[in-house]
């Protein structure tokens, strides 16, 4: 197999599982140093999340650490409920709840749903934003959290969770989404935070 022409282990690489990947990396220093060519995670960062394009902020890097992250990296997921104000145009915090930790991968291809036995993509149907801030307030003699967004999230919009790495989100190490309705109604604000 060590006489194999580099292009035929890269194309039989492409076609194969993250799993399998590993195990022929492994057979000699030839092929650990291929399996880690662009070739090969250009079309897995789009076979596990869709798209073609990554974050502005993750171009410097090679397609194989954007596969990674997604991956690999952990999120412990936290929802808040809360109400719309139109005059602060801020979501108010009433309540938080912790439902454990999750992959980013998980999260964008809606197996986190099916742990929790919800569809987070319902999140996506509603009026749904990036969380830019997260931020302590006081009013009306009452303390709690309000939340200020960047932009929407939609079915439309693929591409929404790269706000959170390249605009100015308050804490690096969460990811945040708000659920937004009238006065007369609740808010979720779903909030990834990594551990």
């Amino acid at each position: 197999m060590n006489d194999l022409p580099e292009e035929l282990v890269l194309n039989i690489m492409r076609f194969s599982t993250i799993s399998t990947i590993a195990n022929i990396s492994a057979v000699c220093k030839k092929y650990n140093s291929l399996h880690r060519d662009n070739v090969i995670w250009e079309q897995k960062y789009t076979e596990i999340c869709g798209l073609d394009t990554r974050p502005m902020t993750w171009r410097k890097y090679p397609w194989y650490l954007a596969a990674k992250i997604l991956l690999t990296k952990k999120y412990n997921l936290i929802v808040y409920e809360g109400k719309y104000d139109s005059y602060h145009d801020s979501v108010f915090v009433e309540f938080c709840c912790n439902y454990g930790c999750f992959k980013l991968y998980d999260i964008l291809t809606n197996k986190v749903g099916e742990i929790l036995n919800k569809n987070i993509k319902d999140f996506l149907v509603k009026k749904t934003q990036v969380v830019q801030k997260v931020t302590k307030f006081a009013r009306y003699g009452q303390e709690g959290l309000m939340v200020r967004t960047l932009s929407e999230v939609s079915n439309f919009n693929s591409t929404w969770w790269f706000e959170l790495f390249d605009k100015k989100i308050d804490d690096k190490k969460a990811i945040k989404l708000v659920v937004i309705f009238d006065n007369n109604f609740i808010a979720d604000d779903c909030c990834f935070q990594q551990i």
